[in-house]
């Protein structure tokens, strides 16, 4: 997606602005979107003028795709990109036709003008140039910008910034517009110590720094994009976790605060085999892709997920972090090694930019294993830090 280095184009709103991104859960079932218009509403009421980013209703990217497969299997990624900006489209105007109920002034960009300048790569285009003045000079004209998330513009069609990218869109033109914080709605008002979902006892922040997040991110955590949290902290941007439901309770506030720790739970991981010579210890392999690379083929067993990659030795999976590099290219190195089913776990428990703990795990020893690492890392610092 980019550096992101030198692309901003600056303009100030000559109103008060809040920036808003809505994710898809927020539209199912549609009376939330009533809620959700009564809460702009408000704000707008209340002399603040809003600038909304609204990913796709849930299901419905995958729903649509799902779809054109069954038409065409040789379904172009192109045409993959185009269905997937054109569900982010649907929450927008469901959005807009429940505002405008409230007698706002309301209208609609797409990726062609909403301020985002990018190159034509398919699946995950890069930024080159964010326009400000595409917001600020609307603005004067209506109460409410809605706003497809994860569109940009090659001068020539709609581009498609990537997976999850609705985040991307709403901080970049936060930062363009100069403005010190934006609102994240989501089912999940909060960032946990721990998934919810796995462990009983997990605990929302309050607060918690910028680089937890990035890092919780890039190994798999289901929270913000970790380039938007990337940008945002590189330009001072606070990031606000909100319910996407009435009453739209504030949760954790990501910003210049004191490092958390959070255990990461991955289920994607996969068992590799690539052959059955003895595991060696090899100390410089942090140190050279080509060695790391060398190193993984000469060894019989490893684990990868998306953003870690495991050593067997001693029934012990050990992590060197410096592989997070050339997951790409290892996974499609043993692409033909991963064996079938062989789905595992992958636990890291993170803080700020370090990873003090990784292991992969079966999942049926996942619930105790997550206990162990709460009461080893976590639990003692929940009254500091929470």
């Amino acid at each position: 997606m980019g550096s992101y280095s030198n692309i901003f184009d600056f303009d100030k709103p000559t109103s008060l602005v809040e920036f808003r991104k809505y994710g898809g859960s927020s539209f199912s079932p549609l009376e939330n979107t009533k809620q959700i218009a009564i809460d702009i509403s408000t704000a707008v009421k209340n002399g603040v003028k809003q600038v909304i980013y609204c990913s796709a209703p849930s299901n419905l990217s995958e729903s649509l795709k799902s779809m054109a497969y069954e038409i065409n299997p040789q379904l172009r990624n192109s045409a993959v990109d185009s269905l997937v900006t054109g569900s982010d489209a649907v929450g927008s105007f469901l959005l807009q036709h429940s505002l405008q109920s409230h007698n706002l002034k309301v209208k609609v960009l797409n990726g062609m003008n909403n301020g985002i300048f990018t190159d034509n790569v398919v699946g995950g285009a890069n930024v080159l140039q964010v326009k400000a003045n595409e917001i600020t000079s609307n603005l004067e004209h209506v109460d409410v910008l809605i706003i497809p998330g994860g569109q940009g513009s090659d001068h020539k069609s709609i581009t498609w910034l990537g997976k999850n990218s609705s985040d991307l869109s709403c901080i970049l033109q936060t930062i363009a517009t100069q403005q010190d914080h934006c609102s994240i709605y989501s089912d999940v008002d909060s960032v946990f110590n721990v998934d919810p979902n796995v462990y009983k006892d997990a605990t929302p922040y309050r607060e918690l720094d910028y680089d937890t997040v990035i890092t919780a991110a890039k190994l798999g955590a289901k929270v913000l994009h970790f380039n938007a949290v990337a940008l945002a902290k590189n330009n001072g941007v606070e990031i606000v976790c909100k319910l996407n439901k009435a009453p739209f309770n504030e949760g954790t506030r990501i910003g210049n605060y004191r490092s958390g720790t959070i255990i990461v739970t991955d289920k994607k991981a996969q068992l590799i085999v690539v052959n059955h010579k003895n595991v060696v210890k090899n100390e410089s392999m942090a140190k050279n892709k080509s060695v790391i690379l060398e190193f993984l083929a000469s060894n019989n067993i490893f684990a990868v997920s998306d953003q870690a990659i495991g050593i067997l030795k001693d029934n012990q999976i050990l992590i060197p972090m410096a592989y997070v590099d050339y997951i790409s290219e290892l996974k499609e190195k043993f692409h033909d090694e991963i064996r079938s089913g062989q789905s595992i776990t992958a636990l890291h428990v993170v803080s700020g930019e370090k990873v003090i703990n990784s292991t992969f795990i079966e999942e049926h020893e996942m619930e105790e294993r997550v206990a162990e690492l709460y009461q080893e890392h976590i639990k003692k610092e929940v009254s500091e830090y929470v």
